[in-house]
């Protein structure tokens, strides 16, 4: 097959104009790379000027070195495929392998370094594999399809019973502040460092709660936010969890379980599936096993 592959400003993509998947989204491209400081593209692969694949990518160019990486909150970058079903299924299997096998060379050539999470659905990476250049690790992430009841861990009911009598009570609001608060205090629990600038977030999260991309789902005290849970939401049916961050006092209550569950509740009449991006850290992997979700792999790509 003959192929070409182009990079083009997500504005300017042949694709824009469709419905794309929320990781390839203009707006949500363009504002996360604003937010890092960063480039942001849509790679278009061609096969006889007609638009076969559609990946998003981000670069960022050190001392006149280029990589190519997964920013903050952009959990997965999906290689989208635009080509009639064929006759037989092998057949389509066997083009996505030569399209993503040109992906990993056009990759492998442009950047001086590559460290990239695909979407689960690309769990086929032998094209980038295959590439001797390229590797490939396994991660994971848990899942709830939203037409089934949470089975939760018997450990994690008594947790449930003990926030239930607390009076917390739930519901949509938008506070970027307020989430930003609680995730620079959790990050700071942990020790990780959060390098993201508190304005420029800020500015982020609202450009995107304005485009209808975020939705944020809190849980109260008092009318006051304790528990903010960020979802990226998509024009499919699944909605993607990217981040929660609740105070550290309540995590004492049981308020996270009661979080999940209060969520899945809201989300069950409006989208099918729902990612919890991550099962990578035992102690969020181990929380998230015990309600029952069910687990997924993906794969990141790097070199």
């Amino acid at each position: 097959m003959n192929f070409c592959i182009r990079l083009f400003d997500p504005d300017q993509s042949p694709q824009s104009s469709t419905q794309v998947p929320i990781w390839t989204n203009p707006i949500w491209m363009k504002g996360l790379a604003e937010v890092h400081n960063c480039r942001a593209y849509h790679l278009v692969c061609f096969q006889n000027e007609h638009v076969v694949a559609l990946m998003p990518i981000y670069e960022k160019t050190i001392l006149g070195l280029s990589k190519c990486y997964s920013p903050v909150l952009g959990y997965y970058q999906p290689i989208c495929f635009y080509f009639d079903p064929p006759k037989y299924p092998n057949r389509a299997l066997l083009n996505k392998l030569e399209i993503k096998s040109e992906i990993a060379l056009f990759l492998q050539k442009r950047y001086h370094r590559l460290g990239i999470n695909l979407h689960f659905q690309n769990h086929d990476v032998r094209g980038f594999t295959w590439n001797k250049k390229i590797s490939a690790k396994p991660l994971y992430t848990f899942q709830h399809e939203l037409n089934r009841d949470v089975e939760i861990f018997s450990e994690q009911k008594t947790n449930l019973r003990k926030a239930l009598r607390c009076d917390y009570t739930s519901g949509y609001g938008f506070d970027p502040e307020r989430f930003i608060d609680l995730t620079i205090k959790m990050f700071s629990r942990k020790n990780h460092p959060f390098s993201i600038p508190a304005a420029r977030l800020k500015k982020f999260l609202i450009l995107q709660e304005q485009a209808g991309n975020i939705r944020q789902f809190n849980l109260y005290l008092e009318n006051r936010i304790v528990s903010a849970n960020l979802l990226l939401c998509d024009s499919t049916d699944t909605v993607y969890s990217i981040l929660r961050a609740t105070e550290a006092d309540d995590l004492k209550s049981g308020i996270s379980v009661l979080h999940s569950h209060l969520l899945v509740e809201q989300l069950r009449d409006q989208y099918r599936l729902l990612d919890w991006c991550g099962a990578n850290s035992q102690g969020p992997a181990r929380f998230k096993a015990a309600l029952g979700f069910d687990l997924k792999v993906f794969f990141h790509v790097y070199f």
